[in-house]
């Protein structure tokens, strides 16, 4: 995916009050170990991504990667391998979530739900003002169970411009199925454990 300027990923969010949150302690399925990612897990990165039918910009995940902004988890037991990864992208005081994945045979064990509340603690250590995600309309429930604001993506794009209603260029979905996630963040006190 590229970094269009007006695309629903780039975009700021539709004026939601965000709820606020004190992040939460880093807390993973058994099993399962959330870290940065680093330069040896660009291909497993990109591997659970494409499996997940996900279009992310190869060179944002390395600079992402490089940058500290992509965590992923790790079975610990068996094969320590990546099984789901999330990227992040730094917009002003907020963090999106521009990709999250969980590789098929994991999916519905928590890993995704530990991803985002790491995510939330890292946006917290970073000094970020809250977490934004857009998202197809069948994942309002993950969303909203973790704690963001839900509301419709409103469409803002510029005259001319060739992409379909919900930003993607083949046109094959409507604003109708993306939503807007919002959380507040709170700072983490250096009391807390990770």
């Amino acid at each position: 995916m590229t970094e269009d300027v007006d695309s629903p990923s780039t975009m700021d969010p539709p004026p939601i009050d965000p709820p606020p949150i004190d992040p939460p302690t880093i807390g993973s399925p058994s099993g399962i170990a959330i870290r940065p990612a680093g330069a040896d897990t660009y291909v497993d990165v990109m591997r659970i991504l494409e499996g997940a039918l996900l279009e992310v910009d190869a060179a944002v995940v390395r600079s992402r990667i490089d940058a500290g902004d992509v965590l992923v988890a790790v079975d610990t037991v068996k094969t320590a391998t990546v099984v789901a990864a999330i990227v992040l992208v730094p917009r002003g005081r907020r963090l999106h979530v521009e990709a999250v994945a969980v590789s098929r045979r994991r999916r519905g064990k928590g890993i995704g739900s530990a991803l985002v509340r790491a995510t939330l603690r890292h946006a917290a250590e970073r000094d970020f003002d809250r977490v934004t995600v857009a998202f197809d309309r069948d994942l309002r429930g993950f969303y909203a169970d973790l704690g963001f604001a839900i509301g419709q993506i409103e469409e803002t794009r510029p005259q001319g411009d060739d992409r379909g209603e919900d930003g993607d260029r083949d046109g094959d979905r409507s604003t109708d199925d993306r939503l807007w996630g919002v959380i507040a963040i709170e700072s983490v006190s250096d009391d807390r454990s990770p």
